[in-house]
């Protein structure tokens, strides 16, 4: 997705040697120097605040250039930048530097004044559970007019209110409710949107020009008899699995690319077991009997194979993972609160992680000791995205959501038209 404003743009230099970076609006640069970071705030009229990983403001002031001694012994620096125009409307803005590859990326800015991911609507969605029924409620959207109701990935409903009954639903069964509609965009996005479909000469509707939002809630019904399993509180373990992949075999190249006409997908459909894969996530929390918590992180980019127009192989490159991270906001012994992030691009294609085919996520997730957990974040509509629960070492293994590739021409598009949602449910 191109990032309002701030999406960092690597431009490598036919050499293959020197990496420039630079902001597309051009309100930003940020300049790698051996032990210190340079950011240029480019807008003199605004004023800026850059924070530290833990918060810390390390300047205040207008537009400038900015110089941060990056801390020792750091692999990776974070930073966030919050600007503020003279009708005090403010941005955030989020900047991950890799100190070993001397890159840096910015990132869509869904960081409150917390400094914590946060979509900026009311993303609430209740649950009442019996034997025999669900009911579902939600914030009221007055300029949405239809909601689509799934149950566990499949359309079950389309209301027009914000509340829902199922009663089509088994004692102690478990089910993931997903409710997708869409939320109309303000007027600078309206422009934005517009603007990036008739430069790439994608036809468009007034449905196009609004931004798709999921809620899902996994809901467990009760037994028939009453009873309720307990919950275990020795070794409680949380981990999740998100995957992207290209569900074709072979897809045409965006751009010319020499000899290059096709590249390689993982042809496949949505698979927990299938390890087919764009890119994968995997993160995992255990609340030990203790009172201790540990936490574990991993991340996986599949190999990218181009083909000539006879669909023989002619190579294959593997993209870096180095804007693929977990970025802790707080971890004690009863709640693990990071945010991920993850921007991987293409390895044939020039600038790789900024080249604006890159694959973006950014999510927050958030575990209790106590079984609650939640999701909130976004992420682009290309290729296919799935995301599994897995409780207890694959005690409880479940899909949490299963969203098709709209088109790859979403990897290029602004944020707005990325698909936003928030997850919540307890294990």
């Amino acid at each position: 997705m191109k990032k309002i404003c701030v999406l960092l743009t690597f431009i490598l230099a036919l050499s293959l040697i020197s990496l420039n970076v630079y902001a597309e609006s051009n309100d930003i640069e940020v300049d790698y120097q051996k032990d210190k970071t340079v950011i240029s705030l480019k807008d003199s009229v605004k004023n800026y605040t850059i924070f530290d990983s833990s918060g810390e403001i390390l300047y205040k002031g207008k537009g400038t250039d900015v110089l941060i001694h990056n801390e020792e012994g750091s692999d990776l620096n974070f930073y966030s930048v919050l600007q503020t125009d003279k009708e005090f409307n403010q941005k955030y803005y989020s900047i991950l530097q890799s100190v070993d590859n001397k890159e840096s990326v910015s990132l869509l800015n869904l960081r409150n004044q917390k400094n914590e991911v946060s979509l900026e609507i009311d993303t609430s969605l209740t649950s009442i559970a019996s034997t025999d029924s669900v009911y579902l409620d939600w914030a009221d959207f007055p300029d949405v007019s239809e909601f689509k109701v799934y149950r566990d990935q499949e359309l079950i409903d389309t209301v027009y209110e914000s509340e829902y009954i199922d009663f089509d639903v088994a004692a102690e069964t478990s089910y993931t409710y997903e409710v997708q509609f869409n939320l109309p965009m303000n007027s600078s996005e309206v422009e934005e949107v517009v603007s990036f479909f008739e430069d790439n000469n994608i036809k468009y509707t007034k449905e196009d020009l609004k931004k798709p939002v999921s809620f899902v809630r996994l809901v467990d019904t009760p037994s028939s008899k009453g009873d309720f399993a307990p919950m275990s509180t020795v070794n409680q373990s949380f981990s999740w699995e998100y995957k992207t992949f290209i569900p074709d075999q072979y897809v045409p190249t965006p751009i010319p690319l020499g000899n290059v006409r096709y590249f390689g997908g993982d042809n496949r459909s949505f698979s927990f077991t299938s390890n087919q894969v764009r890119t994968k996530m995997w993160s995992k929390t255990t609340f030990h009997s203790n009172h201790v918590s540990q936490f574990d992180f991993d991340k996986v980019v599949g190999a990218t194979q181009a083909y000539d127009s006879n669909y023989r192989l002619i190579g294959s490159r593997t993209a870096s993972d180095t804007f693929v991270n977990a970025i802790r906001n707080s971890h004690g012994s009863n709640r693990a609160d990071y945010t991920y992030y993850h921007k991987v691009g293409n390895p044939y294609i020039l600038g790789g992680n900024a080249s604006g085919q890159e694959i973006d996520i950014q999510m927050r997730v958030i575990t209790n000791r106590d079984g609650t957990y939640s999701f909130e974040g976004l992420h682009d509509r290309a290729p296919s995205h799935e995301l599994y629960l897995i409780i207890n070492n694959g005690e409880s293994n479940r899909m949490i959501f299963a969203h098709p590739n709209e088109g790859f021409e979403y990897l290029g598009a602004p944020s707005a038209l990325a698909r936003q949602f928030k997850i919540s449910g307890r294990s």
